[in-house]
C-alpha cells in the first residue's frame, strides 16, 4: 500500500504540507521515514504525520525530528521551528499536539507508544494495517465476472496500489462467505459503487442486475452521488432499458485503466 497516497486521501483536500527527511542529532538520518508537517492555514491549525513501512525503535527519534510551521512577518513568507521547542514562536500556528502515524506493520506496544509520546506532549494515532483492515471500502466494484480479467481486477489492483480500499470478490470473499450477504455489506459499506457497464453485464439477469438496482437504491436513500458508471465496449443504444444511466456522466476504458483510475478518482475527489 501506497502510504503516502493514503496519507493524501485522507488529509489531502484540506492541508498542505511539507515533507522532509527527519535527522537526529548525531547527524544520522532516519531511514524509511517520511516526516509530514501538515497545516490548514484557512482554519489556523497545523499538525504532524510519520510515514514509514515498518515503525521500528526509531521511533523515539521522532519527537526530536518534527517541525511545526510559523508565521513570519512579511505576508505569504513562512519558516519552521522544532516542535519540541519549550516556549514556541509567539506568531506560530497553533499546533494540536496530534502525531499520525502511517505504517504497514508496528513492532511496537501500543501503550508503550502512547506513554512515550504522552511525556512529549504528543497524542497519536496510529494508523497500520489493524487500521486499514477494519475500515469501510472507498469503492464496490461492480461487474460481470466476464469482464473480470479485461477490466475489473486490473481496474480494482489500481485503485488499491493509489491507497484506496476497494471492496471486489476475488479479495474480499472467503470460503464460507454467503454470497448474498457478503455483496450487500460491501455495497451498504462502500463510499462508492464502481459500475462497469458491458454487455455481458446488462445480459446477467442474476447478480449484476441485483448489485446495479442495491446500488441504485442506496442512491436514492443516501440522496448521494453513489454510482460511478464505467463504459466498456458499449454505446448509448445498449441503455435503452436503463435510461436513467445515460444521465450520469460515465468513465470509460478507451484510454486504459491508467485513465479510468484517474477519473474514478477525480470524481471521489471531488
Amino acid at each position: 500500500m501506497d502510504l503516502l497516497k493514503k496519507f493524501e486521501i485522507d488529509f489531502g483536500k484540506n492541508f498542505n504540507n511539507l515533507k522532509y527527511k527527519g535527522r537526529y542529532k548525531k547527524g544520522g538520518e532516519l531511514e524509511n521515514y517520511t516526516f509530514l508537517s501538515v497545516h490548514n492555514l484557512k482554519d489556523y491549525v497545523q499538525f504532524s504525520a510519520v510515514v514509514c513501512d515498518v515503525l521500528d525503535e526509531n521511533y523515539k527519534k521522532i519527537p526530536s525530528t518534527l517541525i511545526a510551521l510559523q508565521l513570519t512577518d512579511e505576508p505569504g513568507k513562512y519558516s519552521f521551528y522544532p516542535l519540541s521547542s519549550h516556549e514556541p514562536p509567539f506568531i506560530s500556528i497553533p499546533h494540536t499536539n496530534n502525531l499520525f502515524i502511517y505504517c504497514n506493520q508496528s513492532n511496537i506496544d501500543k501503550k508503550e507508544l502512547s506513554d512515550f509520546f504522552l511525556k512529549h506532549k504528543l497524542r497519536v494515532i496510529l494508523r497500520d494495517k489493524n487500521y486499514f483492515d477494519m475500515q469501510k471500502a472507498d469503492f464496490f466494484i461492480s461487474h460481470d465476472s466476464r469482464d473480470k480479467q479485461s477490466v475489473a481486477k486490473p481496474l480494482s489492483d489500481e485503485l488499491i496500489k493509489r491507497g484506496y480500499k476497494v471492496w471486489y470478490d476475488e479479495y474480499s470473499l472467503k470460503i464460507g462467505d454467503s454470497l448474498t450477504e457478503s455483496i450487500e455489506k460491501g455495497i451498504v459499506e462502500s463510499k462508492y459503487g464502481v459500475l462497469i457497464l458491458s454487455k455481458n453485464f446488462l445480459s446477467n439477469e442474476k447478480w449484476a442486475k441485483n448489485e446495479l438496482q442495491s446500488l441504485k437504491t442506496k442512491q436514492i436513500i443516501t440522496n448521494n452521488k453513489v454510482i460511478l458508471p464505467v463504459w466498456y465496449e458499449i454505446d448509448e443504444k445498449d441503455l435503452l432499458e436503463n435510461l436513467w444511466l445515460l444521465d450520469k456522466k460515465g468513465g470509460n476504458t478507451n484510454n486504459g485503466i491508467n485513465a479510468l483510475a484517474d477519473e474514478i478518482e477525480a470524481a471521489y475527489n471531488s
